[in-house]
């Protein structure tokens, strides 16, 4: 069984208004990932952060688990936020 290393990079610019600029890239020479490859690779990187944060720093994972959720909801549901997200097809297939 052949093995493939894929990476995801998220970067994040904090404006002065508030406001903040994500931009997600990937690995260099790295194929391009499709939509849902990138958002499984983010939230296993999520879970294992989420999941890793219960030792030994006192902070419980079900309650960072519940503000990324919150998070997610009120971004989702928000007509503002990432109101202008553009998908750049040269580094992310469709």
């Amino acid at each position: 069984m052949s093995s493939e290393k894929l990476g995801v990079v998220v970067s994040v610019t904090l404006g002065d208004n508030g406001r903040s600029i994500v931009e997600i890239g990937y690995m260099p020479n790295q194929r391009k990932l499709s939509i849902k490859e990138t958002c499984h690779i983010l939230a296993g990187g999520i879970s294992l952060l989420i999941k890793s944060s219960s030792q030994g720093n006192g902070v419980e994972d079900y309650k960072i688990m519940k503000d990324v959720i919150d998070q997610l909801h009120d971004d989702f549901i928000s007509n503002d936020s990432y109101a202008d997200a553009e998908l750049n097809k040269n580094i992310l297939d469709g």
